[in-house]
């Protein structure tokens, strides 16, 4: 069965194929034979690959589908989606880069300052606004570049989690 990857930032391909001793999984265009026991309800994995053992540690992140994985001291962060779920999600990236982003905050708390205009062509990783959040002042913005077309709160306004802050229509092509 074919997957994909996201181990720390970097997407791969990989094919698994399930066998009576294990698998054979097809990663960076190399076959490997692993036999995999499950320990601890889960939480740990017993590898055999290539006649090297290896003990994993894993857990799910919260709030998401992704693992964090122990391996040889290091944490390592990995989603793992099917072909479809893939599919799926490069479609709906696609959509949302084309559509207006909205900014909306992350927790409660209470607007400090808005640093951007309506009609103000704005850069990926500006600033927009600045909310104060048990005692500390965290600084919103967004992941790509675009223009103002609706700030929806003033500086001293209470937010809600998730309460709209402002849109940010793409850039005109």
């Amino acid at each position: 069965m074919l997957y994909y990857t996201t181990l720390n930032d970097e997407k791969k391909e990989i094919i698994i194929e399930d066998r009576d001793s294990g698998f054979r999984i097809k990663l960076n265009d190399e076959w490997h034979d692993v036999d995999c026991e499950s320990l601890a309800d889960g939480l740990y994995l017993s590898l055999l690959i290539g006649g090297n053992s290896y003990t994993v540690e894993t857990r799910r992140k919260r709030n998401s589908g992704d693992w964090l994985a122990r391996f040889e001291g290091d944490y390592l962060e990995v989603a793992v989606r099917t072909e479809l779920e893939e599919r799926a999600a490069e479609q709906q990236e696609e959509e949302e880069s084309k559509g207006p982003v909205l900014l909306q905050s992350p927790m409660p708390g209470v607007v400090i300052k808005i640093s951007v205009e309506v009609g103000e062509t704005i850069k990926a990783g500006q600033t927009i606004a600045v909310v104060e959040a048990m005692k500390m002042q965290n600084e919103l913005s967004v992941e790509r570049d675009g223009v103002v077309s609706g700030i929806h709160v003033s500086a001293g306004d209470g937010l809600e989690t998730r309460a709209l802050i402002a849109t940010i229509d793409p850039l005109p092509e």
